[in-house]
């Protein structure tokens, strides 16, 4: 197990401005540390460097903690360090390629859909088509039933006209016929 003087890489006999280079020092080693550690290990680190500089700072901490390092027996036994386990990356590959999956089918059902909504806009405006080419026939057996009703009104009209002028010159030769009959009377009696 690390001291908090080890975290921060000095001595136990470091003063106030080497703990203080130090720690500037470390924070700034971990910001570019390779992309080996993840958010949560990054996050760690820096909460104990964090928390070695507030105890390392103060001298009031910084005693106390000395005090508790010369009572406590170090363990013999050397700390073996293992490195990170390969199924983390293992674990991050079945990540990035479930979510590939997932926007693959986000996509695909995405694009079946409108889709369908092109093909549904395709019905309606065949729809729309055929009932405008059906108003537009229906308007034109209209017209074609009122000019064959103008027609008739018309051949109606014609034969009334020609049926009144027939009257008309019957009705003349009647009134001819009768004046001459007169005149025949009338220069019969004479």
């Amino acid at each position: 197990m690390k001291t908090l003087y080890e975290v921060l890489g000095v001595s136990r006999q470091a003063t106030q401005p080497e703990i203080e280079q130090a720690y500037k020092v470390t924070l700034a080693a971990l910001a570019i540390e390779p992309a080996t550690l993840t958010v949560e290990e990054r996050d760690i680190r820096e909460k104990v460097i964090r928390e070695a500089y507030a105890i390392l700072s103060s001298s009031h901490r910084r005693s106390a903690y000395d005090e508790k390092l010369r009572h406590k027996s170090r363990p013999t036994e050397p700390v073996i360090s293992s490195p990170p386990l390969p199924w983390k990356k293992i674990v991050a590959t079945l990540v990035l390629v479930v979510g590939c999956l997932y926007v693959y089918q986000v996509q695909a059902d995405k694009a079946e859909a409108e889709l369908a909504a092109l093909e549904a806009k395709r019905a309606e405006a065949e729809a729309d088509r055929a009932e405008q080419l059906a108003l537009a026939e229906q308007a034109r057996l209209e017209r074609q039933k009122l000019q064959e009703k103008r027609a008739i009104q018309v051949k109606q009209d014609q034969e009334i006209a020609q049926v009144r002028r027939d009257e008309r010159i019957r009705q003349e030769r009647i009134q001819k016929m009768d004046a001459q009959a007169t005149q025949e009377k009338a220069s019969a009696t004479r």
